[in-house]
């Protein structure tokens, strides 16, 4: 089974992408220091969410969110609570909105430059 096909390491992986977008390169870390960064560990919905936005480049719904999150995941979210969680993620700066239209784009740094497709 490769690392692709593991379930754990793709989540570890997931998360290292994730805390790498709020703290910058991590690559350098042994997962002994990675596991003590609890106070910013990323969610399970925000990876999720970023890992969909990431299949397919380019602006997202929140409709073509809630869709891909199903296939992807099998999970179902409320609408209202998944406005919430990309507002916050949008706060944090891990995706903003696209201008003139109800879509979100992935952030690629920390500093807030938007990704184009």
């Amino acid at each position: 089974m490769s690392a692709q096909d593991n379930p754990a390491e793709q989540a570890a992986a997931a998360r290292r992408e994730h805390l790498s977008l709020i703290l910058g390169d991590l690559s350098d870390l042994p997962e002994e220091v990675l596991q003590q960064l609890s106070g910013v560990r990323a969610d399970d919905l925000e990876t999720q969410i970023l890992e969909v936005m990431r299949s397919c480049y380019g602006a997202f719904t929140l409709d073509q969110i809630l869709i891909d999150l199903y296939r992807k995941y099998g999970t179902v979210q409320k609408r209202r609570f998944l406005q919430n969680k990309i507002y916050r993620m949008c706060k944090k700066g891990l995706v903003c909105p696209v201008p003139g239209k109800f879509a979100y784009r992935i952030v690629d740094s920390p500093h807030g430059k938007a990704q184009h497709p």
